[in-house]
């Protein structure tokens, strides 16, 4: 039996359903394979809150997020094509192991939110760096409490950022890629489940408006990388969002994010059915779903330049309907 057929022949869930998530993911898959821009990259926009002056700027960080998401669906699609496109474009914007946000050569610091989830996105497809020597030198650029800041600034700086700011979200991300090496960062861990605890993550972090793109980097560290002590933040998280995740609907972005934290948390019940059915319904006749904020420039711009695209979305998207088709089959 094909893959079509292992999920419409599936327990569970009633067949014309099944019907709409296996022809959700080709009408997205080919989205995104329109979308993928000729260099490999997926393009991002940026544009001022509130108003319509949306411009496409080159960045290597939407791309890492794609593949990563574009993971979970091969195993119903191929996706090679697109996939080896975005890894050679990653590849290319690399230099000696780091990444800056604007690509290659572009005017601003090297990060650690960029660089590890690019890390982490090509580890994920066994690229073959020296993971281990890069992972080793990026210890480093913590504070004396263990916790990694947001910016590299001792390499090539073009300009001074005075507030390197420390952002949950980045250190997510950051434990992600150290998590997939297997390498244990106790200091990041706790410094997690503490912003859990004490609902920090409810706020919008520096750099990110959102608590759903904090439990969304959270959650795929727990469930991707197989990160177990963070089971006590998972607790809480599970609780929040089966507390709050009717109110995603509305914003697809959003709905996206909080479907896969629900899927990652083992949230299997009438709130992820319900929120794959939304996904499912928002979803364009051309494939794709509405771009939405995913971060933002920060503090530097008082959080008023943002960033997201459609490619972003639909990825997201896709991600959550692949994990909820996946235990679909596993049933």
């Amino acid at each position: 039996m094909n893959v079509e057929g292992a999920i419409i022949h599936s327990g569970g869930l009633e067949k014309g359903l099944k019907r709409d998530i296996f022809d959700s993911l080709r009408r997205g898959l080919s989205f995104l394979s329109k979308t993928q821009i000729k260099s490999g990259e997926f393009p991002i926009m940026r544009w001022e809150r509130e108003k319509e002056n949306v411009s496409y700027v080159k960045t290597v960080f939407a791309t890492s997020f794609v593949l990563h998401s574009l993971k979970h669906v091969r195993k119903f699609l191929n996706i090679d094509k697109i996939s080896r496109s975005a890894i050679k474009f990653l590849l290319n914007e690399m230099e000696n192991g780091l990444w800056r946000f604007y690509g290659k050569n572009s005017c601003i610091h090297f990060d650690l939110d960029t660089t590890c989830c690019v890390l982490a996105s090509l580890k994920e497809y066994d690229i073959d760096l020296d993971y281990e020597i890069i992972a080793k030198k990026l210890l480093k650029y913590r504070n004396e409490q263990g916790i990694f800041n947001t910016w590299i600034l001792d390499i090539d700086p073009p300009f001074e950022k005075a507030d390197n700011n420390i952002d949950w979200v980045v250190n997510a991300n950051v434990l992600f890629f150290y998590s997939l090496l297997g390498w244990n960062l106790p200091e990041v861990e706790q410094y997690l489940i503490r912003i859990v605890e004490n609902g920090t993550f409810k706020e919008r972090s520096p750099y990110y408006d959102s608590p759903f793109c904090f439990i969304y980097c959270l959650t795929r560290t727990y469930a991707d990388s197989k990160n177990l002590k963070l089971s006590p933040a998972i607790a809480k998280i599970r609780d929040y969002l089966l507390e709050v995740v009717n109110k995603t609907q509305g914003d697809p972005l959003e709905s996206a994010l909080a479907s896969v934290g629900l899927l990652n948390c083992g949230i299997n019940s009438v709130e992820s059915v319900n929120a794959i059915k939304y996904l499912l319904d928002m979803q364009r006749t051309d494939g794709g779903w509405p771009k939405g904020i995913f971060f933002t420039e920060g503090p530097y711009t008082k959080y008023r330049i943002v960033y997201g695209s459609e490619a972003l979305t639909t990825a997201i998207a896709l991600e959550a309907i692949s994990k909820y088709a996946k235990k679909m089959v596993s049933c």
